[in-house]
This record gives structure tokens, sequence and C-alpha cells, in this order.
């Protein structure tokens, strides 16, 4: 959410607050700000219906010595 700020006359007068972007829900967080300021890294990854298929490697430390 934003608010716009008017200081004019050493008075602050706040506006109507209102959404400065939508986002979709995700449940490792949403977005997070960069250290200045100035831009949102936003998670929108693509969200398919069903999922998709995980592989499980066993014993891969013996691959690994092939």
């Amino acid at each position: 959410m934003v608010v716009d700020v008017n200081a004019s006359n050493n008075l602050p007068r706040f506006g109507t607050p209102h959404a400065l972007f939508h986002i979709e829900p995700n449940l490792n967080g949403p977005y997070d700000p960069a250290a200045d300021g100035q831009k949102f890294l936003v998670n929108s990854g693509a969200q398919k219906e069903g999922s998709e298929p995980a592989n499980l490697v066993l014993s891969w430390p013996a691959e690994l010595r092939r």
C-alpha cells in the first residue's frame, strides 16, 4: 500500500491509501523490497494446474564415484 503525502505550509496532508501493485499470494512471501527502497522483487512464477513430477536420486554419492 502507498499513501500520497503533500507537505505544503509545513502541514502534512495524507491522501487515500491505495495499492502500489497487485500480487498473487505466495506461501514463501510474495515480495521483497530492495535495500534502496526503489524496487521490489516479486515471486511471480508461472502457476500450473496439477503438479510436475519429481525425481528422487538414491545413492547419489555412489554415482559420483563412477
